[in-house]
């Protein structure tokens, strides 16, 4: 923004939107890899009394922490759908605004040019 002025390039919009995307499928690779990672550790604390206790707390912890993470992919993944669309709609009102200039001038061209001899 410059002297109140807002200029967005909608061509970085739709980069953006595709890198996000890209945030999107390497967060989804690593949430499997942890979660398998953890579901082959089984339940390493033991099954006594303070290992039952862990393990409950520890299971609470980590689905909390998943549920959070699935969270935070969904906003990602939001963004970089949205974003490519906000930047065709610019596309499209920046091409509908300059057919509608267009044809505003056009008629005033036409009057005020002067006639060759």
């Amino acid at each position: 923004m410059t002297d109140g002025e807002l200029h967005i390039e909608h061509e970085s919009l739709t980069k953006a939107g595709e890198e996000l995307g890209k945030v999107v499928s390497h967060m989804d690779d690593a949430l499997a890899r942890l979660r398998t990672q953890l579901a082959q550790q089984g339940s390493p604390w033991g099954s006594d009394e303070l290992g039952g206790q862990f393990g409950q707390r520890y299971t609470a912890l980590v689905e909390q922490a998943f549920t959070a993470l699935a969270s935070y992919r969904g906003q990602v993944n939001y963004a970089a759908t949205r974003l490519p669309r906000a930047a065709q709609r610019i596309r499209d009102t920046e091409a509908a605004n300059r057919a509608m200039f267009n044809q505003l001038t056009d008629p005033l061209v036409t009057m005020w040019r002067v006639p060759e001899e």
